[in-house]
């Protein structure tokens, strides 16, 4: 067993390596074109790579660190974020030397060797976004878990899909029922409010052109802390990448939610950013009717709504009162955020202002 550390642009063998590994826990992976649009066409520039190989020179691990600059107190940094870390099931419990010593599990040594790479290429931090198992990784690597805890409301759209495996009869049956209540009230909930909902419109790939994307830009809040650096240039990659799109009121007013397909356990569909302009409840209703008719169009399982998706005081009060009429379910979410970086000023949770862009596009 050897480790490879490499720089994209990757060859076709290995994009096709990292569809095939990490496509089984993440769908968007499974094809290869995304996997080269994501790695290897970022604005950022490309992304670095470990790859587990064994003794025949078949790749059985792959870890990525995105480059993904940051915005620290107006001022843009280097950054990355750990993306697609797999080892083959079957090679799970291989071991590697490291710089000499005693052998490490390969899972342990790829985002070991890689952070440390990344942090010698210029990186001021690496962060990712992991369960607590693969966390406990992490850690191990010298990474420290920044706590995030983010306000979130959800619709169940598609009562009957297929509920995650593992759980037990009973509480399959007892989800169904449950999304059924939901999905139904909140059909019924629509309905009554608007009957015809309005013109409505949905910008999405190429169709961002450049005003939308400057428009996009300068409804960012500015704040301090540090967060992620989103401009022009990357909100297009995340177009063609990360499937943004964008929902408004075709109504003259400059109301819209920017949405994504997240992946997960089935097709979820994500606000990533919420501007309302409009005064009062009612675009509010009638722009995430237009968010909950644009997901079934999709044929998509779930709405997620973050409420931080909207900066403003007034924005976010306005989001809350449609969700909760809509019958969505208010929740708060912790996140596990992971940071390695030799500075301590990104390890406090208080410096963090956390959005959807860190997670919801690929």
């Amino acid at each position: 067993m050897r480790l490879e550390l490499t720089h994209g642009p990757l060859d076709a063998r290995r994009l096709q390596a990292i569809a095939g590994l990490y496509g089984e826990f993440n769908r968007k992976y499974r094809d290869a074109d995304f996997c080269r649009r994501l790695f290897d066409e970022n604005p950022c520039g490309a992304a670095l790579h470990a790859f587990a190989l064994d003794g025949g020179g078949e790749i059985v691990g792959h870890y990525a660190v995105v480059p993904l600059d940051v915005v620290r107190d107006g001022r843009r940094r280097r950054a990355g974020k750990g993306e697609a870390f797999v080892v083959r099931a079957d090679r799970r419990m291989e071991t590697i030397s490291v710089d000499g010593g005693a052998p490490i599990a390969i899972g342990l040594a790829m985002p070991l060797q890689l952070y440390r790479h990344a942090l010698e290429q210029g990186l001021e931090l690496v962060h990712m976004i992991a369960g607590p198992e693969v966390g406990l990784i992490h850690r191990l690597t010298g990474c420290r878990e920044v706590a995030v805890r983010q306000p979130r409301a959800g619709l169940a759209l598609r009562p009957f899909a297929p509920p995650p495996p593992g759980r037990s009869a009973w509480r399959r049956a007892a989800q169904t029922a449950l999304a059924t209540g939901q999905a139904c009230a909140s059909a019924l909930a629509r309905a009554a409010t608007f009957p015809g909902l309005g013109a409505t419109r949905c910008v999405s790939g190429a169709g961002l052109d450049a005003a939308w994307l400057a428009r996009i830009v300068a409804d960012l809040p500015a704040g301090d802390g540090w967060t992620l650096a989103v401009d022009a240039p990357l909100l297009a990659w995340l177009a063609r990448t990360g499937g943004l799109e964008l929902v408004a009121l075709d109504d003259g007013s400059d109301d819209y939610a920017l949405v994504c397909g997240r992946a997960g356990e089935g097709r979820v569909m994500e606000v990533v950013l919420w501007r309302q302009r409009s005064a009062g409840l009612r675009p509010a209703l009638r722009l995430l009717a237009a968010v909950v008719r644009r997901a079934g169009e999709l044929d998509d399982l779930r709405v997620e709504v973050p409420l931080t998706a909207a900066a403003r005081d007034g924005e976010r009060a306005g989001l809350r009162a449609a969700a909760r009429l809509f019958c969505f379910q208010e929740r708060e979410q912790a996140w596990g955020m992971y940071v390695r970086s030799a500075d301590r000023y990104y390890l406090d949770p208080g410096h963090l202002r956390f959005t959807p862009f860190f997670y919801a596009t690929f």
